[in-house]
């Protein structure tokens, strides 16, 4: 699409809706669309170019899933929330480091060892929403005893001191009472729920 305009976007919905048979406003419910569209005026635009034989408008609503993610993008952003930011740094930090390659094998082998099959670390997301940040999380605190070991076995292997320092920091962090007590599941759980409402 060339425009990103109110024409232009409706036209594009009209398209493909077209494709799946979807050619009058009687076979929509309703819209429901982000900021841009309910700007731009897309709703009435795609009314107008869809046979009605009614007369009645599209109902058009505001998308409560994208109202969400702005709701968590602000309040993650707010300085109140540095213990947010802070949690999902180390948890980020520790997934991408075991997530592929050589990381994934050997938090692999360290749930074999432990006698404990891990699953493999999920990334933080800023695009995804509540659902999947929850995912991350709960993934995170299945795997966390072999990722503590497997973070402990490389410290013992790594001999490059900016990285054995990294290394350091992360374990201090996975060990803070404080720290352990923000990725519990009762903390996630409600960071979940608030994710979701």
């Amino acid at each position: 699409m060339k425009n990103h305009d109110g024409e232009a976007l409706a036209a594009d919905i009209c398209s493909t809706l077209s494709e799946v048979g979807v050619t009058n406003t009687e076979k929509i419910a309703a819209v429901a669309a982000d900021g841009q569209f309910h700007h731009n005026g897309v709703p009435q635009k795609l009314a107008q170019l869809l046979e009605s034989s009614s007369g009645c408008p599209i109902p058009a609503i505001w998308d409560q899933a994208h109202l969400m993610h702005l709701a968590e993008s602000d309040a993650r952003k707010h300085c109140n929330s540095r213990w947010v930011r802070g949690t999902i740094e180390t948890v980020s930090e520790v997934n991408n480091m075991f997530s592929i390659g050589k990381g994934w094998e050997d938090l692999k082998r360290c749930g074999e060892d432990m006698g404990e099959p891990v699953l493999r670390p999920k990334l933080w997301s800023e695009t995804r929403f509540s659902a999947y940040a929850a995912e991350v999380f709960s993934v995170f605190r299945r795997n966390e005893k072999q990722l503590r070991a497997a973070l402990r076995r490389k410290r013992m292997e790594e001999t490059r001191p900016s990285h054995l320092k990294e290394l350091e920091r992360l374990l201090i962090s996975l060990n803070d009472k404080s720290q352990r007590y923000l990725m519990s599941q009762e903390v996630l759980y409600l960071m979940y729920l608030i994710k979701s409402t």
